[in-house]
């Protein structure tokens, strides 16, 4: 049996060690662009990955029965990576418990699948949707340690030294553990959250919320250069008519406000699949995957009544509204990069503008 109880303390020590490099190596997992489900298997690996390194430095209780902070850590992986990172961590871990094997390997196991258990219930009830503070976390550690009721499952000659010199240290070193490893999590969490924020900033027009052309090329290039395509997409390129006599007639605060009844009708227009931009000005662009030009026709026709009857009041003045559509459809045999395109629904825009305006003017389809 162990003579100094506080060696638990440094093995959990060494086990805070390792979790600073598993925070690090969470924030690249998370800041990464696949999938969460994807991420959150790769973190599953990560932490299974920690969790066996600070199985191979633990402190021998007796034959075959061994602590180290490896319930802490997969609780930590159920807790911040998701039920996969929780449940393949805990299998993966508990695995390698089985291949050392000892009188403590049913004890340890058990111990493994419940901490994980135990962390994906404080993230599932317990978990704040803000911040995290230290109330949380330490909530969480003392969640995670009771996975030491699995000392239940040790040889009877040791059970009763355990529960009163080892569990108690165990408890408080997982409170501390998830205190530590939370703040590091945290402030990873904070920094990739101000990243993605910055980011967003970046690729959305501040006015009418729609992306800007930076955005609206990023999403669409990434959907054209799939390897399956769809038989013909569609691109609508629009301006507002006569613009300038809204801004002159009404002023400026009118013109903005006229550019956001515009961007809601074209989000309702587009739905779910559809992609919608603001290029800058009063000219906006949309994206219709798997549209044929008769079902492009259909919703530029719709989208032209919709902002035409849109009733916008501006200082209890009517303000009368018409856009110009400029469309192009696209095959999915054609080449054609995303500039192109918006360059021939620019000049079948143009085209609707000289003929009359509020209208649709479909350019000639790209093929191959």
């Amino acid at each position: 049996m162990l003579e100094n109880p506080f060696e638990v303390l440094i093995a959990i020590t060494f086990g805070a060690g390792v979790m600073a490099l598993l925070a690090m190596s969470y924030g690249v997992v998370v800041r990464s662009e696949i999938h969460k489900m994807w991420q959150s298997v790769i973190l599953g690996f990560v932490f299974a990955f920690g969790a066996v390194m600070v199985m191979m430095e633990p402190v021998h209780l007796g034959e075959g029965v061994i602590f180290d902070a490896r319930a802490i850590i997969v609780g930590l992986a159920a807790a911040f990576g998701g039920w996969p990172a929780g449940l393949l961590s805990a299998f993966l871990t508990a695995l390698y418990r089985f291949y050392l094997g000892g009188a403590g390997a049913p004890s340890g196991i058990l111990g493994i699948f419940l901490s994980a258990a135990l962390g994906l219930l404080w993230a599932w009830r317990l978990k704040p949707k803000g911040r995290l503070n230290v109330r949380a976390t330490a909530t969480l550690g003392a969640a995670i340690s009771l996975y030491t009721c699995s000392a239940v499952l040790l040889p009877q000659e040791i059970i009763y030294d355990v529960v009163t010199k080892i569990v108690p240290i165990m408890v408080i070193g997982c409170i501390i553990c998830a205190i530590v490893m939370g703040s590091f999590l945290e402030r990873e969490c904070s920094y990739i959250h101000s990243e993605k924020t910055w980011r967003e900033d970046a690729r959305t027009d501040p006015l009418t919320a729609l992306p800007n052309r930076r955005g609206f090329f990023d999403k669409v290039e990434r959907e054209l250069s799939e390897a399956e395509r769809h038989e013909t997409d569609v691109f609508l390129v629009l301006d507002a008519d006569h613009f300038k006599r809204v801004n002159d007639n009404h002023g400026h605060s009118a013109g903005d406000a006229a550019l956001i009844v515009i961007a809601d009708k074209l989000k309702l227009a587009a739905g779910k699949k559809g992609s919608v931009c603001r290029l800058g000005g009063e000219e906006f662009a949309v994206f219709l995957p798997a549209t044929t030009q008769s079902a492009a026709n259909q919703i530029a026709g719709v989208l032209l009544s919709r902002i035409r009857d849109a009733g916008l009041t501006f200082d209890g003045v009517a303000v009368e509204l018409s856009v110009s559509i400029g469309a192009v459809v696209r095959s999915a045999a054609s080449k054609a990069p995303l500039s192109s395109c918006l360059q021939s629904a620019d000049n079948a825009l143009y085209r609707a503008k000289v003929t009359g305006r509020d209208k649709v003017v479909f350019a000639q389809p790209l093929e191959a």
